[in-house]
């Protein structure tokens, strides 16, 4: 392979490739603006192994199970400080650069809150990495016997994490819980003041350190204690009654669980709102949630992902977004840049559902129809499945839903129930405006052409956003997500050496995998502060190779979305399972 080649095999599921940078060491000034590659072989060849090379003899490692759990610990935990690093070294960086204010308000108290839990995990992960090299034999052989453990270290150190630190008037993770969300919207409205503040985290989440939105970060210190609670759940399943790790686990695990407990109820809210950030500035013209009397908006984000709509001309791609209150949807532009403009919404008040019967009536098996007030708007899922799950989360979100005292009871209108809408008639009980139809067709909005309704600048607050977030992906893959499934990415994580081959090639790449928000992100090794490229994971099928794939390796799972192909070779049955269950 040449050294400037690129092999980007999904690129039209719209994924974007370009160059690799070099890493950066230590902290120096960020990178380049360049928003992470994704789904790209990286071009150095230092990491190939030719067809006529002999296999690198595997190394041997301790064949008990608390082993590879340990050894979990490490690989995520040397994730995670790179992760706390984009906030309390990369954005603090770029702050004092621009000259924000960090004596006082939201600055303050986030590097405030973050700095000691930075240098509490630095010192906490040089300690297991001492543990693991002795259990491996690499030093103090002698004393293997004695440290074949983990527990006592978290033991240990878990008076640091629920007591109060000197540096602080709360306890390390519980000043950061009670604050957090203080942070994320205080960060939210300097955002919406523009200025400073919002050039500066455009160009921060440009960068490639930040292979993430912001927002993600802020919420890893609360996904990792709640990992921490796993782990220790899965080490005291593991051990015997007599094994002398298991007091120090149970002890640990007991210390944590308050603390865990609190962090479970309070991500629920949290994520909601970095969903709604997110979206708020990937959709133009997104409508505000209604506003109760004398209370807050309140708005729950449900599901989104693509329906086929059905229009005069035929069906057409669309994002859907459900909310608690509102069913929107939007279609691609790309102008004044790639993103989505909402076209039209539905309340949910009073809305019905009728699903496809007369084929005549429903040209797609997978179709229904959506009655909202005088509308009627039938679409289609990509599959069986994804249709019952939007018919589903539709109808429990309506359930849900305070209903408008005139529409309860109301029967889907006679003229509407099984007319065709290939025809317009029924637009002509519209209200005025409420058409969803862009000017002049769909069939030039599919094209971007002048009719995409790419009708003048963005509204204030927006900016080309990030191609790597779940609206786009879902996109690209005509997939959906709902809020449950966002969450289980965000909490299911994994970090260590994979090797890697690509369907028509017979080479293996040993590099450096992190998986989280349901994508896995490729490093040439642990210490890069940015990923080579990343591969959504969103529609993949995990499986493992048949015989006609002609793999004889032991602990290899296959990736497959349509003809994307790719194997991963773990280095052991542990890890091979881990990664089999959390994908």
């Amino acid at each position: 392979m040449g050294q400037d080649e690129i092999i980007a095999e999904d690129d039209r599921n719209g994924i974007v490739s370009s160059p690799v940078g070099p890493r950066l060491i230590g902290l120096p000034m960020p990178s380049p603006v360049q928003m992470p590659v994704t789904s790209v072989e990286p071009v150095n060849k230092e990491i190939l192994q030719s067809d006529q090379e002999p296999e690198v003899r595997r190394k041997r490692f301790p064949t008990d199970k608390a082993y590879f759990i340990a050894k979990e610990i490490l690989m995520t935990e040397r994730t995670y400080k790179k992760d706390l690093e984009v906030i309390v070294l990369w954005f603090q960086e770029e702050i004092c650069k621009a000259g924000g204010p960090l004596g006082d308000g939201v600055w303050h108290l986030l590097f405030h809150l973050l700095d000691p839990i930075y240098e509490f995990h630095c010192a906490l992960l040089r300690e297991v990495e001492h543990r693991l090299a002795t259990w491996e034999g690499r030093g103090n052989a002698h004393l293997k016997g004695d440290y074949q453990r983990v527990g006592d270290i978290f033991l240990n150190n878990m008076n640091k994490i629920i007591e109060v630190h000197m540096c602080l008037s709360s306890p390390l993770y519980r000043g950061y819980l009670t604050h957090h969300l203080e942070i994320i919207e205080g960060m939210e409205r300097a955002y919406e003041e523009g200025g400073m503040f919002q050039n500066l985290l455009q160009s921060f989440e440009a960068q490639k350190v930040a292979y993430l939105p912001l927002n993600a970060f802020l919420l890893k210190p609360l996904h990792r204690l709640i990992h921490y609670k796993l782990i220790l759940q899965r080490l005291v399943s593991h051990y015997t009654e007599d094994h002398e790790d298991l007091s120090t686990c149970e002890g640990a695990l007991r210390a944590l669980n308050p603390l865990a407990h609190d962090i479970e109820r309070s991500l629920s809210m949290s994520e909601q709102k970095v969903k709604l950030i997110e979206l708020g500035r990937d959709l133009i013209g997104l409508p505000p949630p209604p506003s109760p009397e004398g209370g807050t908006p309140q708005r729950q984000f449900i599901l989104e992902g693509c329906l086929q709509k059905l229009s005069r001309d035929g069906y057409h791609q669309r994002m859907f977004f459900l909310f608690s209150d509102v069913l929107v949807y939007a279609n691609r532009t790309t102008v004044p840049f790639l993103g989505f403009r909402v076209h039209g919404s539905l309340p949910l008040a009073g809305m019905m559902l009728e699903e496809a019967g007369d084929p005549q009536v429903s040209p797609s098996p997978h179709s229904f129809t959506i009655y909202s007030k005088n509308r009627a708007m039938m679409v289609a899922g990509s599959s069986e499945a994804e249709k019952k799950k939007w018919v589903e989360a539709i109808r429990d979100a309506v359930s849900c839903c305070v209903v408008e005292p005139p529409l309860l009871g109301l029967s889907p209108p006679s003229h509407l129930n099984h007319l065709s809408l290939k025809s317009a008639k029924w637009r002509q009980n519209m209200p005025d405006g409420s058409s969803e139809e862009v000017s002049p067709s769909d069939s030039e909005s599919r094209r971007g052409g002048k009719g995409s309704g790419n009708v003048g600048p963005p509204g204030p607050g927006h900016h080309p956003p990030r191609n790597n977030t779940t609206v786009h992906v879902c996109w690209h893959r005509n997939r959906s997500m709902s809020i449950a499934e966002l969450h289980a990415s965000q909490s299911s994580q994994l970090s260590g050496y994979l090797l890697r081959k690509f369907k028509n090639h017979s080479g293996w790449q040993k590099l450096w995998v992190v998986f989280t928000h349901l994508c896995l992100f490729f490093y040439k090794t642990c210490q890069d502060d940015f990923p080579l490229a990343s591969l959504p994971m969103l529609g993949y099928i995990i499986t493992i190779p048949s015989p006609g794939d002609a793999i004889n390796k032991d602990y290899v799972f296959k990736l497959q979305f349509k003809n994307h192909v790719y194997f991963f070779r773990a280095e052991s049955e542990y890890t091979f399972s881990s990664n089999n269950i959390k994908m």
